[in-house]
């Protein structure tokens, strides 16, 4: 991550982009919140606009795509991981479930002309943090764009695996634990100033999802899980019958306008 003007940064949710790459917004020529549409609750979209016209950084951009509400939808201590993200519980209804799939085909239509525009991108982790579903989703569709326009992909190391089972999320220790030896990897310092100023912003607009005294450690680890369009942290081949149920999904554009969520 040496030419920051080929930097873009993707997050599922606007506050994501602080609370996990910190250190790389000033650094980045763009930064994107895929799925920034929030069904609930109801005012959230309005408050991460407000957000997004006050932001002091420049770059920032929301797709005009809408979360699908998904989150702790899947076993979190018995995941099965899919080309679009994890798989969902039987219980979760079917409106989010087809949601949640479709997402991952907008995903890679929306975000496709970014990532072909630069050369890094800097995105989740593939076990979404602390386990979101639609981190480890908007992940997935970093990768397959990275591997279709032969681009790297950065990621945050991320909270320890000991840390991750205390929280009941097994994604990180079943599939990513140990990470392949020799990896890339770059320490950077957290701007605190910036991160406070960004964080007082959402909260003033009532559009911080995270714990509200949280704050990043003094410098963030950074890991290259692909690089030129090679992955290079892979768990698995993904099953083929999700594939197929991929391929089979019928494409609907996406109807909302550009707004925000989590």
């Amino acid at each position: 991550m040496t030419d920051t003007e080929s930097i873009l940064v993707v997050v599922a949710h606007p506050d994501d982009e602080i609370l996990w790459l910190a250190p790389i917004i000033p650094l980045a020529r763009t930064f994107v919140a895929a799925l920034p549409g929030a069904p609930y609750p109801p005012d959230l979209t309005g408050a991460r606009e407000l957000v997004l016209a006050a932001y002091p950084v420049a770059g920032f951009v929301f797709l005009p795509l809408s979360q699908a509400d998904v989150y702790r939808r899947s076993d979190w201590r018995r995941r099965r991981l899919t080309p679009y993200g994890v798989s969902l519980r039987r219980s979760c209804p079917t409106v989010y479930r087809e949601r949640y799939m479709e997402n991952y085909l907008r995903l890679l239509d929306q975000l496709d002309d970014y990532v072909r525009r630069h050369a890094v991108v800097c995105t989740h982790n593939p076990w979404g943090e602390y386990g979101h579903e639609e981190h480890i989703q908007v992940c997935h569709a970093v990768i397959e764009l990275a591997k279709r326009h032969h681009r790297s992909v950065w990621a945050w190391d991320g909270l320890p695996v000991t840390d991750l089972l205390a929280r009941g999320c097994r994604t990180r220790s079943d599939f990513y634990d140990p990470l392949p030896p020799g990896l890339a990897e770059v320490e950077l310092p957290v701007d605190l100033d910036l991160y406070r100023t960004v964080k007082e912003l959402y909260q003033r607009h009532a559009a911080w999802t995270w714990r509200p005294t949280y704050e990043p450690p003094p410098t963030c680890r950074y890991v290259e899980i692909v690089r030129g369009g090679v992955p290079l942290v892979d768990p698995c081949p993904p099953p083929v019958g999700q594939l197929q149920r991929i391929a089979d999904l019928r494409w609907r554009a996406p109807t909302t306008s550009a707004r925000s969520d989590r």
